[in-house]
Parts: C-alpha cells; sequence; structure tokens
C-alpha cells in the first residue's frame, strides 16, 4: 500500500495438518509432495521474505491475533528491522512499567496494574473507511523488553467509541520517537488488505483459502 494505491501482490495457500498427512486427500486435491504442513505464522514470514528478495519497499508489518500472538514472528520480523504494528489476545502476557515497578500481566488488565494513573485515551482516526473515518480511543503503555523500557516497544490499547467494552490490543515495535498517530495509521492499514479480500472475490478468491496475503 502507498498513497498511490493498494493491490494484493502475493499470497500462500494454507493447508490443514490432517490433509497433509492424508494420502488420499492430497491426491485429490492434487497437492504436491513438496507442500508440507505450516503454520500462518510460518507462511506469513515466507511471504515477507519473498517480498524481500522482490526488493519491494516496506516500512511497517501488520496483522491480526493469529500471527501477533506467534513470539517467533515477532522476534523474526524484529531481527529484520520492521517497524511492525501487531494484534494480540486479551491474554497475551506483558511485562509493563507501574508506580510500584515492573508488572507481568494479562494486557487486559494493563489498567488494573496501574492504580491511580489511568490512561491517557486519545481519539483518533485509524483509516478512511466507508462511511468516513474509522475513530476510536487510543492508548499506548511503554512495554518493558528485555529489562527496559528502551522507547521502541509499546502495548496500544484500541477502545470502541459505540461500546467502551469492545477492545483490542497491539504489540507495536518502532523507532524511538514515532507518534502514536502513526502507530494508529500502520494499524488502520490492514483495513485495505479487508477491502482487496473482498474485491477479489469477484476473481474467485473465494473458491480457494488462501490464509495469509500480502499488500502494496
Amino acid at each position: 500500500m502507498t498513497a498511490l494505491g493498494h493491490a494484493l501482490i502475493d499470497y500462500a495457500l494454507y493447508v490443514p495438518a490432517d490433509w497433509c498427512t492424508d494420502a488420499a486427500r492430497r491426491q485429490a486435491a492434487h497437492l504436491p509432495e513438496t507442500v508440507r504442513f505450516q503454520t500462518k505464522p510460518q507462511l506469513a514470514q515466507h511471504l515477507v521474505q519473498r517480498a524481500l528478495s522482490a526488493s519491494l519497499p516496506m516500512s511497517w508489518v501488520v496483522a491480526d491475533t493469529v500471527y501477533g500472538h506467534n513470539t517467533d514472528l515477532r522476534l523474526w520480523l524484529e531481527e529484520q528491522g520492521f517497524s511492525s504494528a501487531l494484534a494480540v489476545p486479551a491474554n497475551e502476557v506483558v511485562c509493563v512499567e507501574t508506580a510500584q515497578g515492573y508488572r507481568i500481566c494479562e494486557v487486559a488488565s494493563i489498567e488494573r496494574q496501574r492504580p491511580g494513573a489511568t490512561l491517557d485515551w486519545q481519539r483518533l482516526s485509524m483509516s478512511q473507511g466507508t462511511k468516513g473515518e474509522r475513530l476510536f480511543d487510543w492508548a499506548i503503555v511503554p512495554h518493558v523488553y528485555r529489562g527496559i523500557v528502551d522507547g521502541c516497544h509499546f502495548v496500544v490499547i484500541r477502545r470502541c467509541l459505540d461500546d467502551p467494552r469492545e477492545i483490542a490490543y497491539y504489540l507495536v515495535v518502532a523507532p524511538p520517537g514515532t507518534a502514536l498517530h502513526m502507530m494508529v495509521l500502520a494499524i488502520g492499514a490492514r483495513w485495505w488488505i479487508e477491502v482487496d479480500l473482498e474485491n477479489a472475490k469477484d476473481l474467485g478468491l473465494d473458491h480457494c483459502a488462501p490464509r495469509c496475503t500480502i499488500t502494496a
């Protein structure tokens, strides 16, 4: 995705593990012998590697909880030097700084770990939707990484305006000084992947089962 537009440029076909071990099913589906079971995060890593090999410029990697919850993928992306904004489930365990020191907790309990220090919510748009700006309330908390607060690792929290109980969590890795609104725009870029997937259904994409896609 760029300021000029967006499009799907690659995909990976997810094959369930039980298919890979079922000879009759493999034959019926015409699966080559070279196809072996890979998890969705593994497929995502291969997609990013192929984009790198093609010298495509990438500033952020964004993904949903299936990928954000995978520690191996998160570490690999950081080793490659990518900024990333990856959704994580409410039970993702993190370490945050509080007035009482560092605390290990689930992301859903971050606010409870900081008594007397309410989150600084900011109302920001993550993208332009079909009905206008997609506004949410956002908060950011430094993520203690390898024992320190380094100004590069954060937990970003998104709260729905219509239902404040509807909350999403993201682990963000970004260069020092990156503003929250830039992180929010990166998170909002996933919206265009959904738009591209919906548009691609007219071309028959809904008749197969690609589970990982990459947009540019």
